[in-house]
């Protein structure tokens, strides 16, 4: 039999278990490599069961402190309007997007970030289909993020799709804050997958009007998302292309055009 000592101990672990699983909104663990779809939330050699607790959930408050939180911004199911996109852009009209499930953060851009969904597409379903897919993850039980995680997307042909408005914080891991980054994410696992000439113009492209269009100084580094949270994500032959400066030159070359 338990001691009075240990039943108090049991229950209040108990009590401290509901009360972390209700703040992540969950209704028990559930296996990432069982979702129907992957994306690159789960840092490389992460333990299969992990439950993704929000980041501002797993980040303590200073002692004293209330967690300062911006006042949220709540937008249409089309997001930005037709012109603030660049001409090469589908906007999320064309894709059918869903409204947000929650407002967004506001954020002033400062940077870009180089992301894949981080599963082997091969073109099947069609984008707009898979895009729709990739924002029912996102919002549903196992993210319960704002929208699709990502502010524009890349696919296989160097189409680029209009995620969420670049002046809203995106959710690209729960393993760090990205306040302040435009993420830029290619459909398809770039560990095993190579990119295209045209895939990596998409990127450039966007990348370069994101930059200019909110004045970002053009020698601001070019980013992965391994270079933020301990991640394969972008995959290795997409973070060789920003590393051997392939990507980052074609960017300035736009710039200086």
């Amino acid at each position: 039999m338990l001691s009075e000592r240990g039943i108090g101990r049991r229950r209040l672990l108990l009590a401290w278990a509901g009360l972390v699983a209700g703040a992540a909104g969950l209704d028990g663990v559930v296996a990432h490599a069982a979702s129907p779809l992957r994306d690159d939330s789960t840092p490389a050699g992460a333990p299969i069961f992990k439950p993704d607790v929000p980041w501002f959930l797993t980040t303590p408050a200073p002692a004293g402190a209330g967690v300062a939180r911006p006042a949220p911004v709540t937008v249409a199911a089309h997001g930005s309007a037709p012109a603030e996109l660049p001409t090469f852009v589908r906007s999320r009209a064309v894709w059918k997007a869903a409204a947000p499930a929650q407002p967004y953060v506001p954020q002033t851009p400062k940077g870009v970030s180089f992301h894949h969904t981080g599963a082997v597409w091969n073109g099947r379903p069609g984008a707009e289909q898979y895009l729709r897919n990739i924002q029912t993850f996102h919002t549903g039980p196992e993210r319960e993020w704002e929208d699709i995680a990502y502010h524009f997307l890349v696919d296989l042909d160097g189409n680029v799709w209009e995620g969420r408005p670049p002046t809203v914080r995106g959710n690209p891991s729960i393993y760090y804050d990205p306040t302040g980054l435009v993420l830029v994410s290619y459909l398809g696992d770039f560990t095993s997958q190579s990119l295209t000439e045209a895939q990596i113009t998409g990127g450039a492209e966007t990348a370069a009007w994101v930059m200019r269009r909110y004045g970002i100084d053009p020698s601001t580094p070019l980013t992965g998302h391994r270079d933020h949270a301990p991640t394969s994500c972008p995959g290795d032959h997409l973070y060789g292309l920003l590393k051997d400066g392939t990507i980052p030159r074609r960017v300035q070359e736009l710039l200086k055009a």
